[in-house]
């Protein structure tokens, strides 16, 4: 099924961006204080060599608790979306919601975000118009300039547009 986004109000479908937001100062305290890489080059940090691989250590704890979280905001979201599109230059993943699982999605960022704090905050942006969710392929100039807008690439089979 395509959705054609001249009828998009009619839908119910929005997107949602969902950003993970650090707090660098917590977040390398934190670090600083558990993890077992950074534990181990704070022992060993004598020396400009020493304080770049501790850096480097921090950076890659830092990274490392990112991806994680991020794995966790789409195994947890993604169900309650329609679809979801992660962003590969920054810490967001927009998510398509029915207006049906709107509070249900809204709940379940809160209930991520509590366990991130303090290190990590999620900010959410929405309900928007799902133009994360075009195939850029079917762009045209001439759809374009008439107002006809392009359609959603087709659902996988077990999507359903409520």
């Amino acid at each position: 099924m395509t959705l054609d986004l001249n009828a998009v109000p009619r839908t119910g479908l929005r997107a949602f961006a969902v950003t993970l937001v650090m707090d660098e100062d917590l977040l390398v305290r934190h670090v600083a204080g558990t993890d077992p890489g950074v534990l181990r080059a704070i022992g060993d940090a004598a020396g400009h060599g020493g304080r770049l691989r501790l850096a480097e250590a921090v950076a890659a704890a830092i990274d490392e608790r990112t991806r994680a979280h991020l794995a966790r905001i789409d195994r947890v979201l993604t169900p309650l979306a329609v679809r979801s599109c992660p962003s590969p230059a920054a810490a967001t993943v927009r998510f398509l919601v029915d207006r049906m699982r709107r509070a249900a999605f809204l709940d379940a960022v809160a209930m991520l975000e509590a366990g991130f704090w303090p290190q990590f905050l999620l900010r959410v942006t929405g309900p928007l118009p799902p133009y994360s969710f075009i195939d850029p392929d079917r762009w045209s100039i001439g759809s374009i300039l008439s107002g006809t807008f392009p359609r959603l690439a087709p659902a996988a089979p077990d999507d359903s547009l409520r």
